[in-house]
Parts: C-alpha cells; structure tokens; sequence
C-alpha cells in the first residue's frame, strides 16, 4: 500500500471520498437535523440573529446549555435571562453560531475515555484560542474560527481506531505537530489531516470552515483583513503548530510569538492575552461542553503551556525549525473547477501543477514570485473561471511558499 506522501492528487480525491464513506457507515453519528440548518445558516452570508435562535429553539438541550451559560457568573446579570433570544444578544451572534454549531460536531465525534477528553480538552482551548486571536483582526471570522480551531485535529482520535498501533507511536512521540504530521505522511496510507477533511465532506462544511481545517498544516501566508479565509488559514496554522499538552508537547527552544506576528501581525503580548482570554472562555462554557472536558488536564495547565511556547526568551526562529519540517514544502488549492499543486522550488520559484476536475495533470509551471502578476498568471494557468478573491489567495500562496 502506497504512503500517503506518495499519492497523486487524484488518488488523494479518491482516499477521501473512501474515507468519508467509511466513516459516513460507522465511526461517526449524522449529525441532527437542527445541526444541518445550522450549516445551512453559518454558509448563508444572509443570516441573522432571528434565524439562528429561531433553529436552535428547537434543540432543548443546547437551549438549556446557553441559557445557563448567560445566568452563570460569567455573565454576571442582575436579572435572570430566560429566552433564547436574550442569550444570543448577550453572548453575541458570531459566538452563538459558533458554539451551536461546534456543540454538535463535537458531539458527534467525541468519545468517553481519558485519552480522548484530554483530546477534547485541548481542541475546546484551541478553539477558543482560534477565535480571540481572529477577532483581532476582523470579528466577522471569529465564529468560523472556533469551529476551525476546535475541529482541526478531529481526526486525531479516529486515527487511533483506524490505524491502530502504528498512528499511536507518531502521536504519543514528543515531537511537535508539525514533525508528527511528517511522520504520518511518510509512514501511513492517510493522515488524520485526511479524515478531517473526509468528516468535512460527510457533514457538509462550508468552504470557509472545511478549507482551513484541510490546510491547518499547510504554510500560509500572512493574514489579510481584506481576504477573511487568509485570516482563518494562517489562525489555523499558527495554532497548528503549537504542542499545547503540557504532559505531552514538546519543549521547543523558540518563540512561538514571532510565527504569529509574522502571520497575524499580533505582538507577543495580544498573543498571551489572546491565550489568557480563551483559558477563561474555557471555563466560562464548561457547561455548554462539559460533554467535552476532562477531569484529569485543567485549563491553568494548558495556558502555562501556551505562555511558556510564546514567551520563552530564545533567539532561536521557530519558524525556521517549522519550515525545516514541512519537506518539500507543498500546497494544495482549488481554483474555480481546478486543482493546483504548488511546490516550493528554492530562490523564489514555485513549481505549479494544474490538475483538471478529473484529477488529471494538464501542465505544470515555474513561476518566479518575484516578478510575477495576478493577470500574467491567470493568463499562464488558463484561470478564467476563478474569482478575483481566489487569485490573490493563489498570489498570497505563493508568497508564502517563495518566503
């Protein structure tokens, strides 16, 4: 059987059109009707307060978990809150749909032994995490980010009864994330980057939610206010990179804080206020996931990780080491009804291959990023169906990959 690092493009099509087969038979639950309409809505730019409350009134168990959410100290209301529509204007829309709709993923793919809640306890962090640190820059992602953030690693815990004994030894290693994915790149038929990307098709994920979860371990380039899923990219690949386990992450000697100023242009104190804001959405919505938390790895332990990744005082570039990691450093994107494959050269040259809906190679293309322009490359790659947003995230991608 062919390793994962090994596939073509259209073979990596066909793996996650098995695996979400595979997955759609047995390992994960459909989700519920009122979690589809809250995809439906989250995808729907049309969307309102009123729409969103309306969908979730129907679920008494969520309902339940928000209201005690906006009558909990967190929210220190002198007078009880007991509608719905109360509580999303107290918590606010963004983080409503967000938390609605990370409630019933998480629901459906979480399990209930130790491992797996110590799982669960870092992805609600992560999300969390995710969702300060893109409402610094623009709050209309931030919801999408905690989705992104608490889903990113989905496949994790799957992976485990998929593959068995050879993904555990890569995931219990002390090596940071990034070498871990590596590792299953070059040893495993799939990574648990696929499955997540399988469990997206299953579910029916927005682009905007899906696409930075497939590409959590991809570099991205730096994050543009005016282009909102380059925000969620490079959110999610910052907080990718980070071994947050304090039991089990490993003990870099660099500065984290530098990857995120590179990619979020956020200094290491928003960074730690980002982490120290999240610890205490944590806690504030331990009712609304408790379904998700464990008892045995406390939120103070998680932040300490978090602070001591950023604010080691080392001169020594993480990102350096994190690029050393990613091999061949490639990207995957997909531009109107193509594939494109981009493949960092060296001395600022990206090879491009262009695959069609079939997955077949058509051409492939160096491109000096140094003197080339969106329209000269739209012209190159026969892109005269793609939208003006997905050639600049083609151009911020392979400034990215010539960095």
């Amino acid at each position: 059987m062919k390793r994962r690092r090994e596939l073509e493009a259209r073979e990596v099509e066909a793996l996650h059109e098995r695996l979400a087969r595979r997955l759609g038979d047995s390992s994960v639950p459909t989700l519920p009707h009122v979690a589809m309409k809250i995809i439906e809505l989250v995808g729907d730019p049309h969307s309102a307060m009123k729409d969103f409350a309306e969908v979730i009134e129907t679920d008494q168990a969520l309902t339940g978990r928000l209201l005690r959410l906006t009558n909990s100290a967190y929210f220190a209301q002198t007078k009880p809150v007991t509608t719905l529509q109360r509580a999303t204007v107290l918590i606010g829309l963004d983080r409503v749909k967000a938390m609605a709709l990370g409630f019933h993923l998480s629901k459906a793919s979480a399990g209930e032994d130790a491992n797996t809640r110590r799982h669960w306890t870092l992805a609600l962090f992560r999300g969390w995490y995710a969702l300060r640190l893109a409402e610094k820059l623009s709050k209309s992602v931030s919801g999408e980010a905690f989705v992104v953030g608490l889903m990113m690693d989905v496949g994790v815990p799957l992976m485990s009864e998929l593959e068995g004994a050879a993904f555990d030894a890569i995931h219990q290693s002390p090596d940071p994330p990034a070498k871990k994915y590596l590792l299953e790149m070059d040893e495993l038929p799939f990574t648990h980057v696929d499955v997540a990307a399988a469990l997206c098709k299953v579910w029916k994920l927005p682009k905007a939610i899906s696409h930075p979860i497939c590409l959590h371990h991809n570099p991205a380039p730096p994050a543009s206010a005016k282009h909102p899923i380059s925000i969620l990219h490079a959110v999610a690949y910052f907080i990718g990179s980070l071994p947050l386990d304090p039991d089990h992450g490993a003990k870099l000697e660099a500065k984290f804080s530098r990857v995120g100023e590179r990619l979020l242009g956020l200094d290491e104190t928003a960074l730690l206020d980002a982490a120290a804001e999240a610890a205490r959405d944590v806690e504030g919505s331990s009712d609304v996931f408790s379904h998700l938390l464990s008892s045995e790895l406390s939120v103070e332990h998680i932040l300490g990780q978090a602070n001591g990744l950023l604010s080691d005082a080392v001169e020594d570039m993480v990102e350096d080491s994190i690029a050393s990691e990613q091999g061949s450093r490639c990207l995957v994107l997909r531009t109107g009804d193509c594939r494109l494959e981009l493949e960092s050269r060296g001395g600022g040259t990206v090879r491009i291959y262009l695959h069609n809906a079939d997955g077949e190679r058509m051409l492939s293309e160096d491109v000096d990023v140094r003197h080339v322009e969106a329209a000269g490359l739209r012209k190159t790659l026969m892109l005269d169906e793609a939208s003006e947003t997905e050639v600049e995230e083609l151009m911020a991608s392979l400034s990215a990959l010539a960095a």
